[in-house]
């Protein structure tokens, strides 16, 4: 699980740091929209995983 969430923050960071952004700002926006939500995602997956167990 951690492994994948690093996975996400990575792509996260790709999309937003990296990826060349189109010219029309309605599909810049979309996959700024997408970076985001696969870092908040990953965030959230390393954080679930670092929790301590409810049961």
């Amino acid at each position: 699980m951690t492994g994948l969430s690093v996975l996400a923050m990575a792509g996260g960071l790709f999309v937003l740091g990296m990826m060349p952004q189109p010219k029309n700002k309605q599909m810049a926006l979309a996959a700024q929209c997408g970076g985001g939500m696969l870092f908040a995602l990953g965030l959230l997956g390393i954080a679930w995983s670092l929790a301590p167990p409810l049961a």
